[in-house]
């Protein structure tokens, strides 16, 4: 997450309207036990991933890269917001429902947290799950405007 999220910032530091700005890209992804759940890749996968998370609990990752200048010289903060998530147990029927909607096709493990309904409880960011740890990114935000005393808003 940290390698794709710095690949995705970089891709926007390069462009010419972006000097003299700061840079965020992330990425976010869903790991259960040892496997890694991204979007799935048609409503069969997303009725899988979500029948894998049933009652379970799993953990969320966002890479956060964000990209500077100081002085000509490229900074990087490269950082990564990790989220406990315990799903209901969920029936078949619950699945299918929630599959039928679309939510699940354009978001890591199958699901949007936002949606309601799947996840009993977390132990970290919500906004992380959401896919941007934005008290994380306030931080470091923070941290970067007072080294370089620029007060940009955000594009």
């Amino acid at each position: 997450m940290k390698a794709l999220s710095k690949q995705k910032a970089e891709e926007i530091f390069a462009l010419e309207n972006s000097k003299g700005k700061i840079v965020l890209g992330a990425d976010t992804v869903v790991v259960l036990g040892k496997k890694v759940l991204g979007k799935p890749k048609d409503e069969q996968d997303a009725f899988k991933m979500l029948k894998s998370l049933s009652g379970r609990a799993h953990y969320v990752y966002t890479g956060v890269c964000f990209l500077y200048e100081i002085g000509g010289k490229k900074r990087v903060i490269n950082t990564l917001a990790k989220t406990r998530v315990y799903f209901y147990k969920l029936s078949d029927e619950q699945i299918n429902a929630y599959v039928a909607s679309g939510s699940p096709m354009d978001k890591a493990g199958g699901y949007g947290i936002q949606d309601g309904g799947l996840v009993r409880k977390i132990q970290g960011s919500f906004s992380n799950v959401v896919g941007l740890p934005v008290e994380l990114c306030k931080k470091i935000y923070k941290k970067i405007e007072k080294e370089t005393g620029n007060d940009q808003t955000c594009d």
